[in-house]
């Protein structure tokens, strides 16, 4: 956490006194999650799917200088709150759904590049690490029944482990990308983007191995947003 805020005020400061760009401002909008689940040596039959969700916060992006070149470039930081999770299916049984949706705290940082004149586009990429405050998680089919192989529940033929915030684990990270376009007017500074994350975390806590649970349990998503910044600094991007 120090570690942003010390970015934030650093690049807060360049804003304000020197010959830089940064914007501040807010963000939000809606995405979609859903996760690989798999294990490593013991075959699992586990269908998900995509989760709708929300997600909003707060960033900032600071551009040192413009270079000659067509292509410029930055970096952003960020603190959001994020809807993620998956929904597991079970097919031609009386329990055809299960939700699992976890609320993070995520902080994302990106080097940015940019080109454009009045309309600017741009893309990012960097790493974001995230931490489970609160969970919402179905009940447990009440069609499961124990695997006599794993630690696993099955409903019909399908494998099933219910997501347990206290147990499982809560801090997470992984690549993120962003592509967008902003514009800078009188008014501030308007933002569309489209994202990509992708956990190298595993969700669950497998230890130990033999017990069956998942232990390739990836959350990825995507999604897309809207935001409006306002400038500080006396560079002409």
């Amino acid at each position: 956490m120090r570690f942003y805020v010390g970015i934030f005020v650093f690049c807060f400061s360049l804003g304000v006194l020197a010959q830089t760009k940064t914007f501040i401002g807010v963000k939000g909008g809606m995405g979609a999650s859903t996760a690989y689940m798999q294990h490593s040596i013991i075959p699992l039959f586990i269908e998900t799917q995509w989760l709708p969700g929300f997600h909003g916060g707060v960033q900032l992006t600071h551009f040192p200088e413009k270079y000659k070149s067509r292509i410029n470039a930055g970096v952003q930081i960020g603190a959001n709150y994020v809807q993620k999770g998956w929904v597991q299916r079970f097919r031609d049984t009386d329990e055809p759904k299960h939700k699992t949706r976890i609320n993070y705290l995520e902080m994302p940082i990106e080097a940015v590049g940019y080109f454009g004149n009045k309309t600017k586009y741009f893309i990012s990429a960097g790493f974001f690490v995230e931490y489970a405050v609160s969970a919402n998680v179905d009940p447990t089919p009440a069609s499961a029944v124990d695997d006599t192989e794993t630690d696993n529940k099955k409903v019909g033929p399908y494998h099933f482990y219910r997501f347990q915030l206290r147990n499982d684990h809560r801090l997470s990270y992984g690549p993120r990308g962003t592509v967008g376009v902003f514009r800078e007017t009188d008014a501030g500074v308007f933002r569309l983007e489209a994202f990509f994350t992708f956990s190298v975390r595993s969700i669950y806590d497998y230890e130990p191995l033999q017990s069956g649970v998942p232990d390739l349990s990836l959350n990825y998503g995507a999604g897309i947003s809207l935001g409006y910044m306002f400038s500080l600094g006396k560079l002409e991007l």
